[in-house]
């Protein structure tokens, strides 16, 4: 698996979650849950954004210090694009260090989870 199949599949894997209804307090298909400050369409757009740095980590043959440098960018091009509104920081870093490793090549996709 290449850099942009990762990097595609991690972007997709985001906003197959953010469709999954019902999640009850949470953002679906159906309503904001709990999230005044969030809806359907930001989470996606926020998913759309960050799909080129999860690319870009799956690149770095999960280099350290560019793997850091890269989330850094990923969060603040999240925040911009949605105004300030934490939407994915958290799959920013839990994706973000699958998609490195992933990249890397040295292991096989299949385990990389356990």
């Amino acid at each position: 698996m290449n850099a942009e199949d990762i990097g595609r599949r991690a972007a997709e894997a985001l906003r197959v979650e953010a469709r999954l209804t019902p999640k009850p307090g949470l953002v679906d298909l159906n309503n904001s849950g709990a999230h005044d400050d969030m809806d359907l369409e930001l989470l996606l757009l926020s998913a759309d954004v960050l799909e080129p740095f999860f690319v870009e980590l799956a690149k770095t043959h999960a280099v350290a210090l560019q793997v850091k440098e890269l989330g850094i960018a990923a969060e603040a091009a999240m925040r911009q694009a949605t105004k300030g509104v934490n939407t994915h920081q958290g799959a920013v870093y839990s994706l973000g260090l699958l998609c490195a490793v992933a990249g890397d090549g040295s292991s096989e996709i299949e385990t990389i989870c356990e």
